[in-house]
């Protein structure tokens, strides 16, 4: 090394020890500053670090939550032609992929199921390794049809026990009995409550008799009285059978006085009826008049 090197050399050596003598003779409100820089700094670059070491761990295969990774219980019943899991699944995995690790990934699941016009609860979202997720939900089932008058189409829609309006009504549809006399379309898209109260008691009245309609012949399910549009207060139900006989059932079981048998006590009696029953044809009953059946 000549002796301009030596002299370069001589000169940095002597620059280092000017800078730590000058932090080591610094103010102590210096020595915080930048104690706090340095902190800061290293604080950055750790974060920067662990966000992309969780990015690799949260959207990693072993992780990853596919279609077939969502099990739905109990299994789709048979009156529900579209597949539930696979658009819930395509509404999740528009946002990205779906980790196992997500720790808001049950909660959206859940949103997701219960938003679905043909699931009426969910019940419970459970996240197992390796990737499993499984959701307990309550499926809307159609009760019966409400008709239309011709000025509205004539059309005739399933909704369920809530009067939600249901899509078609599949497998069901020629079995459900048909509620007339109803003058409000739906207020609101499929998936939402019809939102006229004659609606809502012929639909509560029909899930009380709904595992019967086949054995009774239940074909149509009339309010008693022409109620006023959008006004349930007093109208009573009646049901119309295949062959003609015609059941008073009253107020539905929502609306209801203290003084009327409650729907499991109609039920019972007209089960005790029909079993009983020996005449042919078509006749009057007012269930609230039959006796209790044993």
């Amino acid at each position: 090394m000549g002796i301009a090197g030596w002299r370069l050399k001589c000169i940095a050596l002597s620059g280092t020890r000017i800078r730590g003598t000058l932090l080591m003779s610094a103010s102590p409100r210096t020595k915080l500053i930048a104690g706090i820089i340095l902190i800061a700094a290293f604080a950055a670059g750790a974060w920067l670090l662990w966000r992309q070491v969780d990015e690799r761990m949260t959207t990693g295969p072993q992780y990853r939550v596919e279609l077939d990774d969502i099990e739905l219980h109990p299994q789709q019943p048979p009156w529900i032609e579209t597949d539930i899991r696979a658009e819930v699944f395509q509404q999740l995995s528009a946002r990205g992929p779906l980790s196992l690790l997500d720790d808001a990934l049950a909660v959206d699941v859940a949103e997701a199921f219960a938003a679905h016009r043909w699931v009426e609860q969910v019940e419970q979202v459970r996240k197992s390794h390796p990737s499993r997720v499984t959701v307990n939900v309550t499926y809307r089932r159609p009760v019966c049809l409400v008709e239309l008058p011709d000025a509205t189409g004539g059309r005739r829609i399933a909704v369920d026990r809530g009067a939600v309006v249901l899509p078609g009504a599949g497998t069901l549809e020629d079995r459900l009995p048909v509620l007339v006399g109803v003058r409000v379309p739906p207020a609101g898209p499929i998936g939402q409550p019809w939102g006229d109260p004659v609606v809502l008691g012929g639909a509560e009245v029909a899930a009380a008799v709904r595992p019967y309609v086949p054995l009774w012949g239940v074909t149509r399910i009339i309010p008693s009285r022409a109620p006023a549009a959008g006004v349930g207060e007093g109208i009573e139900y009646a049901l119309l059978c295949v062959d003609g006989t015609r059941i008073i059932w009253g107020p539905a079981p929502g609306d209801a006085p203290p003084s009327e048998p409650e729907a499991d006590r109609k039920v019972t009696r007209l089960k005790s009826f029909f079993q009983q029953r020996t005449e042919q044809g078509p006749i009057d009953i007012d269930v609230r008049r039959l006796p209790d059946g044993e």
